[in-house]
C-alpha cells in the first residue's frame, strides 16, 4: 500500500500512469538486489576481495558503482522514502557505499575521457579559458588520485588499475601539448610579425595574459599528474622566454629607462611606472613558478631540468633568451631606482617608493634563486655574475631609501 501511495504522488507529479511508475521502481529495487549483495560482498569486512580485482573485473566493478549511483539518485528525485523497508541492513554500509560511488565516478569518467579527443576553439581567448576549465574540472574531480596511483583507493579496499593510470597521465600530456604547441605557434608568429612586419594579430597585453593562463593550467595539470611533463620544454620555454623579453623591451621604450639627463619619469609619473613595471614582473615571476612546476623541477634550477637530447639544442637557446631577459630586466628596475635618487625623492621616501626597493630586491633575489647556485656553464656561469652585481647595486640603492 505504502509502494502504491507514493506511485499515485509521483503520478501526479510527472504526469505519468502509477503503475508505470511502479513497473520502473520494481526494474531498480530488482537490480539493487543483484548488484549490492555482490559490490558489498566485495568491501565490507575482513575479508575484502576488491582489491585481488584486475582488468575487466575491475571495470565492471566500478560500472556496478555507478549503476547503484544512477538508481539512488532516481528514487531521491522521485522522493522514495521506503528504501529501508526493502533493504534494512543498507544503513550499516552506507559509509563504504558512498565511498564506492565517489570512486567509481572518478573511475568512469576516466575511462570516458580516454576515449574523447577535445577540439578547442580557434580564438587564443577561447581555447584557453577552455583549456583552463578542463583542467579545472578534473583536478576537483580526481583530487590526487593520479599523482598517488589510487593510494587512498587501495587503502579503502577498492581495486586500482595501474594501466588507467598510466594511459589519463598520457591523456593529459598530450592534451596539454595540444594547447602549448597551439600557443607556441601563436608567439612564433607575433615575434616573426613584431620584427619583420610590425604587424599584430593578437595584442602583446593579450598573448602574455593568455600564456600565464595556460601555463599556469598546464603547471596544475602537471602538479596533478605528480611528474611533470618535461617533454614540453621546448615549447613551455620558448613560451616564458618570449613573454619576458616582451615586457623588457616594452620597459626600454620606456622613457622612464633613459638616462635621467635626457628627460625621464619625475614625480608621479615615476611612481606610476614603477607600480605598472612591479606588476609586470610579478607576471613574470608567476611565469617562471608555473614553468618549474610544470616541467617537474619546483625545488631545482631552471638549468638543472633534465632534457631530451633532442631538445637540448632549443631548449639551451630559450634557457639563454630568458637568462638575458631577466637580467636586463633586473637592471631596469634597477635604473628605474636609481631614477627616484636623482628625482630627490630618497631623501623622504614615499610608501611607494618604499615597496618598489623592496619588491625589486626580491625581484632580483626571486630571479637568481630560479637560475640556482651550480655552475652549468660560462653563459650560466655569466648569467649569476651579473645578478649578483644587480643584487648590490640594488642593495645600495635601497639603503638609500630607509
Amino acid at each position: 500500500m505504502a509502494v502504491q501511495h507514493w506511485a499515485v504522488n509521483q503520478a501526479l507529479v510527472s504526469g505519468e500512469q502509477p503503475g508505470v511508475i511502479k513497473d520502473i521502481l520494481e526494474a531498480k529495487l530488482a537490480r539493487l538486489r543483484k548488484l549490492l549483495p555482490a559490490v558489498l560482498d566485495q568491501i565490507v569486512g575482513d575479508h575484502r576481495r576488491a582489491s585481488l580485482l584486475v582488468g575487466d573485473q575491475i571495470r565492471e566493478f566500478y560500472r556496478a558503482g555507478c549503476e547503484i549511483a544512477d538508481i539512488g539518485e532516481w528514487m531521491e528525485r522521485h522522493n522514495f522514502y521506503l528504501l529501508a523497508v526493502f533493504f534494512p541492513s543498507l544503513g550499516q554500509v552506507l559509509t563504504q557505499l558512498h565511498s564506492l560511488i565517489g570512486v567509481s565516478r572518478v573511475v568512469e569518467d576516466m575511462y570516458t575521457v580516454l576515449q574523447w579527443t577535445p577540439e578547442f576553439s580557434l580564438s587564443l581567448v577561447d581555447f584557453s579559458a577552455e583549456y583552463e576549465e578542463l583542467i579545472a574540472s578534473k583536478r576537483m574531480l580526481y583530487g590526487d588520485a593520479i599523482c598517488q596511483d589510487g593510494l587512498q583507493w587501495k587503502t579503502m579496499g577498492f581495486p586500482v588499475d595501474p594501466q588507467v593510470f598510466m594511459r589519463i597521465r598520457r591523456w593529459m600530456e598530450s592534451t596539454s601539448e595540444i594547447c602549448l604547441v597551439r600557443l607556441t605557434r601563436i608567439c612564433e608568429r607575433k615575434a616573426n610579425s613584431a620584427s619583420a612586419y610590425e604587424k599584430e594579430d593578437v595584442s602583446t597585453d593579450s598573448l602574455i595574459s593568455s600564456s600565464s593562463q595556460i601555463m599556469h593550467s598546464l603547471a596544475l595539470c602537471a602538479n596533478m599528474c605528480g611528474n611533470g611533463f618535461p617533454s614540453l620544454a621546448p615549447h613551455a620555454l620558448f613560451v616564458v622566454s618570449e613573454c619576458t623579453l616582451w615586457i623588457c623591451n616594452r620597459f626600454k621604450l620606456s622613457p622612464a629607462s633613459k638616462s635621467t639627463s635626457t628627460g625621464g619619469y619625475r614625480g608621479r609619473q615615476l611612481v606610476s611606472r614603477a607600480m605598472r613595471q612591479i606588476q609586470a614582473c610579478e607576471g613574470i615571476l608567476k611565469l617562471l613558478s608555473y614553468l618549474k612546476v610544470m616541467l617537474g623541477s619546483a625545488e631545482t634550477s631552471l638549468f638543472d631540468i633534465p632534457l631530451r637530447s633532442d631538445h637540448m639544442v632549443a631548449c639551451s637557446a630559450a634557457l639563454q633568451n630568458l637568462a638575458s631577459s631577466v637580467v636586463e630586466v633586473s637592471w631596469l628596475l634597477a635604473e628605474t631606482l636609481a631614477a627616484f635618487r636623482a628625482d630627490g625623492q630618497m631623501s623622504k621616501p614615499s610608501g611607494v617608493l618604499l615597496l618598489f626597493a623592496d619588491f625589486v630586491l626580491k625581484f632580483t633575489k626571486r630571479i637568481a634563486d630560479f637560475g640556482g647556485s651550480r655552475d652549468v656553464g660560462a653563459a650560466n656561469t655569466r648569467t649569476g655574475q651579473q645578478l649578483r652585481k644587480i643584487n648590490a647595486c640594488v642593495h645600495s640603492l635601497s639603503v638609500l631609501s630607509q
